[in-house]
């Protein structure tokens, strides 16, 4: 028998911050890249190229918080560019090709003229909005670094130049636009469906928090009380910011009923494979203006766009708050209603969970608004980006009836109790059937098992003849709670030696 034990590690088992959810998931994750392929068909260009264009893309992001600290007077912001050929476009308001050729000689880049720095753009942005707050004017607005100009939304255009009379007196790069609606929150479904009391909504990303519970989110205007398909018992609420910059909520799964398998995919609806493994995230900071993000949803299914304006601003439940703007690479809307929550990525890395889509008359009203992923943190959780796998078990060299712990380490967020089993498909001396145990309390990897090495003596007129020196091959493998089983790992045992023996 194997006497299993849980050994708790001062060190906590070291994820990447990011992850994805969706419950029991059914198919296998595509071995290709939705983005890639959805882009290379988009531009007509390779998958490689695809892919080769967004690790440009997202390299640039280090460029350009370099030259936004080193030149915040003349820095107009950066976007890519995708026709009639790749650039990534860095601005300027003075000697653009001068000032870029000192942060980088890559052909890829160019530098063009704007009217006005971005931290300009940014702070007009502010002023203006805390004019029309204080006069209780509605708006929404947005940044187009592409035009060099700041734009609000209005449905009450009089009063709204009367609030910023001084303002537009002073700048000319304002614009003000008269709307019927702002931008309008979507419910329904995503990865998955979750049916509300109100209405319904869409799973973005399987998350965990600090105690390592499993959870999934979606936006925080859905309903709290939620029921996910195929499961009876609703879900069971966890927390939500439904205030300003942020939109999200988390539930886990309920109490009683089977355990539901959350692995780190989501579910690509119409999409061109089943799922996708999600492995990483992007926060903003990493995005910018031009480059390419897909969405999935039950009402809106499996589709891409590039980002418009990172600067979106708008009322969420009484203050406001930045979100992301993108727009549908083929006419038609990003977004409809059903859609919240639903997860929005890049490649395989989690970039936000979907808002909600443009107002009435705004001319974006097709466009899909997401909060970016980064934001989850506010309610302390981590999106789950790798899988429940064993990491490792290194070989040993044991004595001969002397217990002896084997570690074995792991990655992921697996659900306990933990079932061990372990093989010997090399096994020159018995016992050799497979011997199971059950790790009943959740631990940090690794996990602990004791074994032995043992050899039936023959016992012949004394003296006891000691047991030979042999090697056995191990194979260790791991099932979750919820039947998520982890690759099985062999090592070698070389079992020699018997300091006890007469």
């Amino acid at each position: 028998m194997i006497r299993l034990r849980t050994k708790i590690s001062t060190r906590a088992l070291a994820l990447s911050a990011l992850g994805a959810i969706t419950f029991s998931l059914h198919g296998q994750p595509m071995t290709g890249n939705p983005t890639a392929h959805t882009y290379s068909r988009t531009f007509n260009v390779s998958e490689a190229e695809a892919k080769y264009r967004s690790m440009k893309s997202i390299s640039a992001a280090s460029l350009e918080a370099r030259i936004q600290t080193s030149e915040p007077d003349t820095f107009g912001g950066l976007y890519v560019e995708h026709k009639p050929e790749f650039k990534i476009v860095v601005l300027f308001t003075e000697k653009p090709t001068e000032t870029l050729a000192k942060y980088t000689q890559d052909p890829v880049f160019t530098g063009r003229t704007s009217a006005q720095s971005l931290e300009m753009l940014l702070a007009t942005q502010a002023e203006a909005e805390a004019q029309l707050l204080a006069k209780k004017v509605g708006f929404e607005s947005g940044v187009d670094i592409k035009r060099s100009i700041v734009t609000f939304y209005v449905k009450d255009e009089a009063a709204a130049r009367r609030a910023l009379r001084p303002l537009l007196g002073a700048v000319d790069f304002v614009a003000i636009k008269q709307v019927k609606g702002f931008t309008v929150t979507t419910a329904i479904s995503g990865g998955h469906k979750l049916t509300g009391t109100v209405f319904n909504c869409t799973t973005g990303f399987n998350v965990f928090d600090a105690d390592r519970e499993l959870g999934v989110i979606t936006a925080g205007h859905c309903d709290n009380t939620l029921t996910y398909q195929g499961i009876a018992a609703p879900l069971v609420f966890q927390g939500e910011q439904n205030v300003g910059d942020y939109d999200v909520q988390w539930h886990k799964e309920p109490s009683r009923g089977p355990r539901q398998a959350q692995k780190n995919e989501i579910t690509l609806i119409n999409g061109p494979s089943q799922t996708l493994e999600i492995t990483s995230t992007l926060p903003s900071s990493s995005m910018h203006v031009g480059d390419v993000i897909c969405k999935s949803g039950i009402h809106g299914h499996y589709a891409c766009g590039t980002i418009e304006d990172m600067n979106s601003r708008s009322d969420h439940n009484g203050a406001i708050g930045r979100y992301i703007r993108a727009r549908n690479l083929v006419p038609g809307p990003l977004s409809v209603e059903g859609d919240s929550g639903g997860p929005v990525f890049s490649n395989n890395a989690a970039v936000g969970v979907i808002h909600g889509r443009g107002g009435e008359d705004t001319g974006f009203e097709n466009d899909l608004f997401y909060m970016p992923i980064e934001r989850v943190s506010v309610l302390g959780l981590s999106i789950l980006t790798e899988a429940f796998k064993i990491t490792g078990i290194t070989d040993r060299t044991e004595n001969y009836f002397r217990p002896f712990s084997v570690p074995v380490a792991y990655k992921g967020v697996p659900k306990f109790p933990i079932e061990l089993t372990l093989e010997r498909p090399v096994c020159p001396s018995g016992p050799c059937e497979p011997a199971t145990e059950m790790v009943p309390d959740k631990a940090p990897s690794p996990l602990h098992y004791t074994w032995t090495c043992f050899y039936p003596i023959v016992l012949y007129p004394p003296p006891v003849i000691p047991p030979p020196p042999l090697t056995w091959r191990e194979r260790v493998t791991l099932k979750d709670a919820s039947g998520i089983t982890a690759d099985p790992v062999e090592y070698n045992l070389h079992c020699s030696g018997c300091p006890d023996c007469p």
